[in-house]
């Protein structure tokens, strides 16, 4: 047998151009659920995020106003903010909560947690494959506010 021709029914190219096809069809689908734009409806919910000395909960209403809890390690939770949220086109889609508390100082320890009256916080707004939308609190250290209901 020579090495050009094929064991395979069909031969080597017909079963090559079918694998090609079926990535081509998966990478498609994959693209059109995760570059769907985010809608205000969306993510309305309670979301959650651990961090070494305590978790933070952030409730997004449909209403446009938001609540923040936090409770520290081996202590029940407090209501620790109260403000109002929009979706916003920044340089990508961000969850922006006005007059926030930042609760992580971005070096993974507690802040002072006080009011920022007159700032927003931006989340970025992601995606994931299954179409469960998350924002990323602090990158570097992992930390990721993710729904819990």
């Amino acid at each position: 047998m020579d090495q050009a021709e094929s064991v395979l029914p069909g031969g080597r190219d017909e079963g090559m151009t079918l694998a090609r096809a079926f990535c081509v069809l998966c990478c498609l689908c994959l693209l059109a659920g995760c570059g769907r734009e985010v809608v205000p409806s969306e993510v309305v919910g309670l979301y959650s995020v651990k961090y070494p000395y305590g978790t933070e909960q952030i409730r997004i209403s449909a209403d446009g106003s938001y609540e923040q809890f936090f409770a520290p390690n081996g202590k029940p939770q407090v209501t620790i903010n109260k403000g109002r949220w929009e979706l916003r086109r920044l340089v990508e889609l961000d969850l922006c909560l006005h007059d926030p508390v930042i609760v992580d100082d971005a070096f993974g320890r507690q802040s002072a947690m006080k009011k920022q009256t007159g700032a927003i916080w931006p989340l970025h707004v992601s995606r994931g494959l299954r179409g469960g939308i998350w924002f990323s609190v602090n990158a570097d250290q992992g930390f990721v506010l993710r729904r819990v209901e």
